[in-house]
C-alpha cells in the first residue's frame, strides 16, 4: 500500500474545532469508523496540530469504497467561530 502525505499544518493551539474526515476504503472489513476516527485524532494531538483531542467539538464523517490501491484519508481541520 503506498503511502503518501500533504501536509500543510499550523499548530491551532487551543482552538476549537470541526474535524472532517473521508476515509476510502479497499473493503468494508478495511474500515472500523471509530477507531480510525480515533488514530486521526491521536495522530493530530501527537503531530501538535492540536493540543488535545478535546478541541475537536463537531466531526463529519465520510466513507466510501474504493479500487484495491486507491485507499486514502483525508482530514480538514475548521476552526470554529464562536
Amino acid at each position: 500500500m503506498a503511502s503518501v502525505m500533504n501536509l500543510s499544518l499550523a499548530p491551532l493551539g487551543g482552538e476549537d474545532v470541526l474535524l472532517d474526515v473521508h476515509f476510502a476504503f479497499e473493503t468494508r472489513k478495511s474500515g472500523d469508523l471509530d477507531n480510525c476516527l480515533k488514530l486521526v485524532m491521536d495522530a493530530l494531538q501527537k503531530a501538535r496540530v492540536i493540543d488535545n483531542d478535546r478541541q475537536v467539538r463537531q466531526v463529519r464523517v465520510a466513507c466510501s469504497d474504493v479500487a484495491k490501491g486507491d485507499a486514502f484519508t483525508r482530514v480538514t481541520l475548521h476552526v470554529l467561530i464562536a
